[in-house]
């Protein structure tokens, strides 16, 4: 085989040497060609294997998302079926009757006679408390209703004091503030607000496409969300026929707080009945917590003012 690297003139050893070296040929050059194939050979077979393992991985994980998605929207649907279509009305009824509750003027009294407030509270009834300014509007709504639990005024309400007596209302406050088996065998048929608004974001479709868009770990975020919503309670709470608010406004000026937010201020009280919107109970008045002693102020005045306002209100009917 020439090239222009030899002459004629070069020995026939050196121009062996520069031809075998352009032509790529060596000793052994016997063994490229199998060499060569065998390397071709392993490296098919290496990536074949690599592509197998990923599509194999891709499929697990596949079928792993498609179970877990399926499994979801099972229990997203059979918590949520029967009642998920009357909750955006009830919310909207529930968030109107306590901006017009929230609103200037407060309406006119509204007394109980002998015997409505055991009546209304043995029916289903949601209950919130919060400042008058966070349910006039949408801001600070939500971490208002969140907020409010079962407090001493719902217990007081329904299973007032034996007196007024600051030893007996410290009694009944006590029990209340421990939100366990006592407020709740107090007050069986009223659950808080926020046990509907929370499961609201869940009945909507939009949480079911998030579930089959979602891979993995989305997907353990999403039922960590449909757990906490708790829609069983939400079911119970969507039932419900009337609302019972409780409206702190803003303290009188030139008066203290307690330690615990207790102050000098007025607070508007009201039973809504949910299918009409009309209140059945109005009330407004002033409650002070400087009646109570200084051993109890600094950490029970908030509960010791609003049980004494719940037993001087059933006192009357």
């Amino acid at each position: 085989m020439g090239t222009f690297l030899t002459n004629d003139k070069m020995s026939p050893e050196l121009r062996a040497r520069i031809e075998a070296s352009v032509s790529g040929r060596h000793r052994g050059d016997g063994l490229a060609p199998a060499l060569r194939a065998g390397l071709r050979l392993v490296t098919l077979l290496l990536v074949v294997g690599t592509v197998g393992i990923v599509a194999v991985k891709w499929r697990r994980q596949t079928q792993q998302i498609d179970q877990a998605q399926a499994a979801l929207l099972a229990d997203l649907h059979r918590g949520a079926a029967g009642w998920r279509d009357q909750v955006r009305p009830r919310v909207e009824a529930l968030r109107k009757a306590l901006r017009a509750a929230a609103s200037e003027p407060y309406g006119d009294t509204l007394q109980a006679a002998q015997g409505d407030l055991d009546h209304w509270l043995a029916r289903p009834a949601l209950y919130v408390r919060g400042p008058v300014e966070a349910f006039r509007g949408d801001d600070g709504y939500t971490s208002a209703v969140t907020d409010s639990v079962k407090d001493a005024f719902l217990y007081c309400l329904a299973k007032p004091p034996p007196s007024r007596n600051e030893t007996d209302l410290v009694l009944a406050v006590n029990r209340a503030y421990k939100r366990g088996a006592a407020i709740e065998e107090a007050t069986p048929t009223v659950h808080r607000l926020h046990d509907l608004e929370r499961a609201l974001p869940l009945l909507d479709p939009a949480f079911a496409d998030q579930i089959r868009d979602a891979a993995l770990p989305r997907l353990a975020e999403l039922r960590q969300e449909l757990e906490q919503a708790q829609l069983s309670r939400a079911k119970a709470a969507s039932e419900a026929e009337l609302l019972i608010y409780f409206l702190d406004e803003p303290k009188v000026p030139g008066t203290p707080s307690e330690l615990d937010g207790a102050s000098n201020h007025y607070v508007r009280i009201g039973i809504v009945d949910l299918s009409t919107g009309r209140h059945l109970w109005r009330r407004r008045e002033r409650i002070d917590p400087s009646w109570i002693s200084d051993t109890n102020r600094g950490h029970l005045a908030v509960g010791l003012d609003a049980c004494r306002l719940a037993h001087d209100l059933r006192a009357e009917g």
